[in-house]
């Protein structure tokens, strides 16, 4: 196994930690890795061209392993290495599916918006702008209240241009001229709109990176919560909101570029634009602090939930701006369970963060690997364990100091 052969990949970042560890990321197969302290001083001895006789020289003289067992940590290390495209000619397998970073750890014209009664709007989706074209009156004045918040002051520039339309048996949406999306029931367009039009977003906007996340803002600092859906992250950022919290998203943040590069000093995130959605389960749970909830329209999702949508007294997604992360907390709803913040590991939190990810094309670049790992280790993570909204809203201010 000669060194040259098996150098370390080009697709492959490493970033180490204080603690002597490391966190490898290879971008060309999208995995993530962690390192020991002692597998770190390998990788950085194969790294400056050490051959593997004098890397287990020089492993034995530093853990004092002896000769034997040094030996077999590196030709073990080595292998693992080789066998995940770390060294050596890497084979690309297929990108994953969005959000799926493991762990080892142009449009054309349509012009149904432009009939005899039709209305088009501008909206600012996530900085990006949209035009939607309702194929009727009635259709505006169902859908365009509840979105209203989302149109910009001014038009201006190309737009992606979606048109809602009805047809005989259903409400259709359409983008360059073909059917993207349809359903049955007046009450189900609304999230029909939002989900196409986030969908949209997340494949052709401009952005470092989208998180599976919440984000409030705190004296032009945000939290960021990334979590799964079911684990409360709309119920808690609607008690952050009803504690003073500007708002930014419920759903899906995102990390912001500067000039089509990320900020590596100041990692920041920005909101998409729509109101927090609450499940059936969520009213009765605020209602106590927002008394006109009941009087929201109820909608339903394509997953069958009965969903209100609750206007946000401070929203900051207004104007497309991104908010430094100063906090980041990983929140996860027990019933009846006890109110815990607890810190979480950089490696941990990295793969963490990965787990609710999604990238352009579907591929995490080594550039957006860097910017998070400098993210979690200047910017120390929790989780937020809680059976009350109350006690988390109470222990997240304490948190923001």
């Amino acid at each position: 196994m000669e060194p040259e052969q098996v150098r370390p990949c080009g697709d492959v970042a490493v970033h180490i930690l204080a603690d002597s560890s490391a966190v490898v990321f290879n971008e060309a197969t999208q995995q993530l890795f962690s390192f020991d302290p002692l597998a770190t001083y390998l990788w950085c001895r194969w790294e400056a061209g050490v051959g593997r006789d004098d890397l287990v020289r020089a492993l034995d003289t530093k853990a004092d392993l002896g000769a034997p067992s040094a030996e077999e940590m590196v030709d073990r290390c080595l292998s693992l290495w080789q066998r995940h495209h770390l060294i050596g000619d890497q084979t690309v397998r297929p990108a994953p599916e969005p959000g799926d970073y493991e762990a080892a750890g142009p449009d054309g014209e349509d012009h149904h918006g432009d009939e005899p009664g039709g209305i088009t709007t501008s909206l600012q989706v996530g900085g990006e702008a949209y035009e939607l074209c309702y194929a009727s009156a009635e259709l505006a004045m169902t859908v365009r209240p509840l979105l209203a918040h989302m149109e910009p002051p001014r038009r201006g520039g190309p737009a992606t241009r979606f048109v809602l339309s009805r047809g005989p048996d259903s409400f259709v949406l359409r983008q360059g001229g073909e059917i993207i999306e349809e359903c049955e029931a007046v009450d189900e367009i609304l999230p029909m709109v939002k989900f196409c039009l986030n969908v949209d977003l997340l494949e052709q906007g401009q952005y470092a990176m989208a998180f599976h996340a919440a984000a409030v803002v705190h004296d032009a600092c945000a939290l960021l919560m990334p979590a799964a859906s079911g684990r409360g992250k709309s119920v808690l950022t609607a008690a952050l909101l009803h504690d003073g919290w500007g708002y930014l998203t419920d759903d899906s943040a995102l990390l912001d570029t500067q000039n089509g590069r990320l900020d590596n000093h100041k990692p920041s995130v920005r909101g998409v634009g729509f109101d927090p959605c609450l499940k059936e389960k969520a009213w009765a749970i605020l209602q106590p602090l927002f008394p006109t909830i009941d009087a929201l329209p109820i909608h339903r999702r394509g997953d069958g939930h009965r969903v209100r949508y609750l206007p946000p007294t401070r929203r900051l997604v207004d104007d497309g701006r991104a908010y430094p992360i100063e906090w980041i907390v990983f929140p996860g709803f027990q019933q009846g369970g006890d109110c815990l913040l607890e810190p979480v590991a950089t490696a941990e939190a990295m793969q963490r963060l990965l787990q609710e990810a999604f990238a352009p094309s579907q591929r995490l670049s080594r550039a957006s690997f860097r910017t998070l790992a400098k993210l979690v280790e200047n910017k120390p993570a929790h989780t937020l364990t809680y059976g009350s909204h109350k006690d988390a809203v109470a222990m997240l201010r304490q948190l923001r100091g």
